[in-house]
């Protein structure tokens, strides 16, 4: 997969063309099956999946042309959202809003 990469820019531009052509946004997850490989899965079998497959794809994919590459998720809980609880006590989910 290193063929034509020339740089950060180039790598990303192979990447997205190639996820774009492959692959289907959705925002629901797939149950990928028992013992696959879940992102080996999601470019052969699935080709449909959210965010996170895209996400890990695309590490792995800048991983594979040499660029080090760290992919980490979590939850974002702004100022005001902690003060504007009267409680002060704060709940994060994973609904979105």
């Amino acid at each position: 997969m290193r063929r034509n990469c020339n740089g950060i820019y180039s790598a990303l531009e192979q990447i997205r063309k190639r996820l774009s052509e492959e692959t289907t946004y959705t925002e629901g997850v797939s149950e990928v099956p028992e013992g696959e490989d879940p992102i080996r899965w999601f470019l052969t079998e699935g080709k449909e999946d959210n965010d996170v497959y895209y996400a890990e794809t695309a590490a792995e994919a800048f991983r594979a042309y040499g660029i080090l590459t760290r992919y980490v998720e979590g939850y974002y809980l702004s100022g005001d959202d902690i003060h504007s609880e009267a409680s002060g006590i704060n709940k994060l989910t994973g609904a979105g809003e």
